[in-house]
């Protein structure tokens, strides 16, 4: 009994699945159920011999009842399972998980209920991150990027032209609200309100707060793992099409995403009157990044170089960054195309991946990453 039950369980989840990918989510969510409640049936008949097979088939069942954004049903079943003695530990750890995940969604709608869809949520989880804990260095780089994140999307959407050098308008800046939020076990979580402009006559095109707010979810949506919400299959050249706004805000992104280690997963969220939005960003979320960027093409010629240090110097005025390599000394790249300073200034004393073409001797500067896999060691 306990296969049969699974392999209707297998069915449903295999049929949930592509209709998730074809963005079928109403069939899918009915998958889900359907998955869920087979697994549910499965766990009646597992023998107290086999507790791994119980756990195996407990974690489904409250995972897929969440899919199935039956939220209700799979925090019931998570509290009936987590009493017993016989749950494997593996199991039990990953079913909390889920609950707290399922509360989590239930306060973030909550706290929204005020705010109509103006306020984007943005958590953290990782190794170094607790409940409301994480290392200063981590938060400060993750919440000046979503603070720079969101005043590129406000000088997008409201018109402005492209800002290379200094602070965003005043009249961008005062639409912006950082916050940090109600922590929960295993997350960092901190946020932006957006409030309509105070002198509207300074923002070249009328923007409201929750187009903002609207604007940066189906920009994660593009890019990252929709796990609750409804969103058009988009790419994200659709989702920004002005190319100079798509390039900043990419790498504005691309200097935040998880490094797999420190910070395993960034989540943005979004309450509508629709429901919930959450979209996950995870490590393999750098590859889709590099994808859009690479479509960026810079003109020169030379022979193409890829150099990891530490950025030590900037001038972006004088347009020259300075590397730093292992035995002290720096190692100076000319910039000929244009650099972010939102993008760039995070990055100094830390390491980093830089790109760009060797010509009479030069070193020409065309990209600068995070270097990532360095600081994850570092900290490990």
């Amino acid at each position: 009994m306990v296969n049969q039950h699974h392999r209707l369980a297998e069915e449903a989840l295999e049929s949930a699945d592509l209709a998730m990918r074809e963005g079928r989510r109403d069939e899918a969510r009915r998958h889900y159920a359907l998955a869920a409640r087979s697994e549910v049936e499965a766990l009646k008949y597992v023998a107290p011999e086999n507790p791994r097979t119980k756990g195996i088939l407990a974690v489904s069942a409250v995972s897929c009842y969440y899919k199935a954004e039956l939220e209700r049903e799979a925090e019931l079943v998570a509290c009936q399972l987590l009493p017993d003695p016989t749950l494997p530990e593996f199991a039990r750890s990953q079913i909390e998980e889920l609950l707290q995940v399922i509360w989590e969604n239930r306060r973030i709608g909550k706290a929204a209920a005020d705010t109509e869809g103006k306020m984007v949520e943005v958590v953290l989880r990782g190794k170094e991150v607790r409940q409301g804990l994480a290392p200063v260095d981590l938060i400060i780089d993750r919440f000046q990027g979503v603070q720079s994140l969101s005043l590129r999307i406000v000088e997008w959407l409201g018109g402005f032209a492209l800002r290379f050098r200094g602070p965003a308008p005043k009249a961008v800046q005062m639409v912006c609200k950082p916050y940090v939020t109600q922590p929960m076990a295993g997350s960092y979580r901190f946020g932006v309100y957006f409030e309509e402009p105070l002198q509207l006559e300074l923002i070249p095109r009328s923007v409201k707060p929750r187009d903002i707010a609207d604007s940066m979810l189906n920009i994660a949506a593009a890019l990252g793992t929709v796990e609750r919400g409804d969103f058009r299959n988009a790419a994200i050249e659709d989702v920004i099409p002005r190319q100079d706004y798509r390039d900043v805000i990419l790498k504005l992104l691309r200097n935040m995403i998880p490094d797999g280690r420190r910070v395993t997963s960034v989540e943005f969220a979004k309450m509508t009157t629709a429901g919930l939005q959450r979209v996950v960003f995870y490590s393999g979320v750098m590859d889709r990044i590099k994808h859009s960027l690479s479509a960026v093409h810079y003109p020169g010629t030379g022979e193409s170089v890829e150099f990891r240090g530490v950025l030590r110097g900037a001038h972006l005025d004088l347009l020259w960054i300075d590397i730093g390599v292992g035995t002290g000394d720096r190692l100076r790249w000319k910039i000929e195309h244009e650099l972010y300073d939102d993008v760039v200034g995070p990055l100094m004393n830390r390491p980093v991946i830089v790109r760009g073409v060797k010509r009479d001797g030069e070193h020409i500067l065309l990209d600068i990453e995070p270097d990532f896999s360095v600081e994850a060691e570092g900290q490990g």
